[in-house]
């Protein structure tokens, strides 16, 4: 059985290893989280659920441990970091939009890796885009020494990105949040303006698609 402590390590590794935002200090040494929205939400959210995490060592420590990342990409709306355990075991960490991550297994509430239920995860995903959320999923696959050694002599040593992209699939979910996209200063009044001139506004959005 995961308990919280394995539950919180296998959710702040994927989003601090899978995230283009950090922790930074400026001119006066006051520490800021610097990227888009998306990424600095997740990060706070890491914060909150444990105050003791320090952000810059837990990205910084992933410089020793890492084989190889899978950066996003638009098309395919994921990134993955993989990474070496002290134990030599091989742990792929996969952070990407809900609906384009390959779930096989999934975390019970009592940490459980049980059957992936996808009615229950559509249901929660629905319901987060009927409230106008952004969802993002967290997911993992482990690997023994003995079998990453034999997969590395299968995809020539993960070079190439398209082998890279072949193991993440059949992964457990970790979670999966939902995180408000907020309007950018000026729009809600440049919508108004315009309707009060008789322009129909249409929102298009990739999300989901």
């Amino acid at each position: 059985m995961l308990n919280n402590h394995k539950f919180m390590e296998l959710l702040e590794q994927a989003i601090l290893w899978n995230s283009t935002a950090a922790e930074v200090k400026d001119s006066e040494g006051k520490i800021y989280i610097s990227g888009n929205p998306t990424e600095k939400a997740l990060i706070q959210f890491v914060k909150g659920s444990n105050p003791h995490v320090n952000v810059m060592d837990y990205q910084g420590n992933l410089t020793d441990s890492m084989i190889y990342n899978v950066p996003f990409d638009p098309d395919f709306k994921y990134m993955s970091t993989c990474v070496r355990q002290l134990d030599g075991s091989v742990r792929l960490l996969v952070k990407g939009a809900a609906e384009k991550l390959s779930i096989s297994h999934m975390l019970d509430a009592a940490g459980e890796k049980v059957e992936f239920d996808q009615e229950a995860f559509e249901a929660c995903r629905q319901g987060y885009s009927k409230q106008c959320f952004r969802n993002i999923s967290m997911a993992y696959s482990e690997f023994s020494a003995e079998e990453w050694a034999a997969l590395e002599s299968e995809h020539g040593g993960f070079v190439e990105l398209e082998d890279r992209r072949m193991m993440d699939k059949d992964l457990t979910l970790i979670a999966m949040c939902g995180i408000v996209d907020p309007l950018r200063p000026g729009i809600k009044k440049a919508v108004e303006t315009h309707a009060i001139a008789g322009v129909r506004t249409i929102m298009v959005t990739g999300d989901n698609l």
